[in-house]
């Protein structure tokens, strides 16, 4: 800086003019690299912004293919679903049930029923008798793990002491009252 400060530039202006081709080449080269430099400097602006834009596309894209695919999947798992059971088929598979699991159904009362946009669900009221808690265990567990979207909402039970103080004595059937709900998936 120092030697900028004793720079005369009367003395250097004559020079220049004296040597204009090269004075006037050196000036185009000079605003030719700051052109360029200019230019570069958009076009990877440029280069960037459409780079962010392509990643965002792609995000957009990955999230689409998602749906696409959740989409399948949500349709094979309604395609899986059995088909449902009527109130009449209802307690058809209930007596089946209890018939395969030495179970004899004594009363059968049904419940209200509710629709959503989702699904329909039914409930019903069942008395039912067995010799052995096996079987009504049995019977039980078939309703709980049947493919119908079947469930046991409540149960209460007790035996038949037939007279007898002692609970322990009891010589009769076992008798529960379960609350049975099942819902029906919408396609």
């Amino acid at each position: 800086m120092k030697d900028m400060k004793g720079l005369d530039v009367n003395k250097i202006l004559p020079l220049l003019l004296a040597h204009k081709d090269r004075t006037l080449s050196a000036v185009f080269v000079v605003l030719g690299i700051i052109g360029l430099l200019m230019i570069f400097d958009s076009y990877r602006a440029r280069a960037a912004e459409h780079q962010q834009g392509m990643k965002l596309l792609q995000e957009k894209m990955d999230v689409i293919g998602q749906h696409k695919i959740s989409l399948k999947a949500l349709k094979d798992f309604f395609a899986a679903l059995p088909g449902p059971l009527e109130d009449k088929q209802l307690i058809g598979q209930i007596t089946d049930y209890a018939a395969q699991n030495n179970v004899a159904i004594l009363n059968y009362a049904p419940g209200p029923s509710k629709s959503t946009k989702l699904y329909d669900s039914s409930r019903m009221r069942l008395s039912v008798s067995a010799l052995k808690f096996n079987d009504l265990l049995a019977f039980v567990r078939t309703i709980e793990r049947s493919p119908y979207f079947l469930k046991i909402e409540s149960l209460t039970g007790g035996t038949n002491t037939g007279g007898a103080k002692d609970s322990a004595k009891a010589t009769g059937p076992l008798t529960a009252e379960i609350s049975v709900s099942c819902v029906r998936m919408k396609k």
